[in-house]
């Protein structure tokens, strides 16, 4: 009988200091990490915002304090994720850099914001669109002097928008309204027409023959064709 209450003894023991320490465990890891948030070292002490051109600071700032927990939990995704869905998807990229000090924590917080190049007619109004094909809402401030885009599909445009415009910069041609429709695009430069392949078929020598009327000061011209140029005045 004394050895099995013994072996009983040995059993328990063991099996209640590991539920205290199992209990010590979880308060600390309840208590300890509200605590350490708690104290100067883990606080913002001064935050640095720069490169927003038309986002306003409170804007940043909301972004910044929204992540839960602590300072130390503040990383560049959350921050850009957070932007963006406050903006609507305006700003491109973010660079987050903190220093830690004995008084607090320094953020400095550098917002690249995405560039509009055009503005697409939607059936609700219309909405921007920066050179990468990535579109956002309008937003107060915005450039006046956009492209207008009319496109029969928004992600057909999206997809192969960054292409052509690429391929109408290389030129240089100054384009007021761009068309996109099921069997060509249509391009207008001033007093020309400028009649191109459907968006997602545009061929890869489309610069040199865009380059090739430059000169032209006006007609309808159609370059849906490889060995020849058709022009209409």
């Amino acid at each position: 009988m004394e050895r099995t209450r013994d072996k009983k003894e040995n059993r328990v023991l063991p099996a209640f200091l590991f539920s205290v320490w199992i209990g010590f465990m979880a308060v600390a890891g309840f208590f300890v990490p509200s605590f350490l948030s708690s104290l100067p070292l883990f606080q913002i002490r001064e935050v640095v915002v720069e490169g927003n051109r038309t986002l306003d600071l409170n804007t940043v700032m909301s972004a910044l304090y929204s992540p839960q927990g602590s300072v130390m939990k503040l990383d560049e995704g959350s921050i850009l994720r957070t932007l963006n869905q406050i903006t609507g998807g305006r700003v491109k990229r973010v660079f987050l850099s903190k220093k830690i000090t004995l008084k607090g924590v320094s953020v400095r917080i550098r917002i690249e914001e995405r560039v509009p190049v055009a503005r697409v007619k939607t059936g609700r109004g219309y909405i921007l669109i920066d050179r990468e094909g990535k579109t956002f809402p309008p937003y107060r401030g915005h450039p006046e002097n956009l492209v207008d885009v009319k496109a029969y599909d928004l992600r057909t445009l999206q997809a192969h928008f960054p292409e052509l415009y690429g391929m109408i910069e290389k030129t240089g041609l100054k384009v007021n309204r761009i068309e996109v429709m099921r069997d060509k695009t249509v391009v207008v430069s001033g007093r020309r027409v400028l009649i191109l392949p459907p968006l997602d078929l545009l061929p890869e020598n489309l610069v040199d023959r865009l380059g090739m009327i430059y000169n032209f000061q006006g007609g309808r011209i159609d370059l849906r064709f490889d060995r020849f140029i058709l022009v209409r005045n």
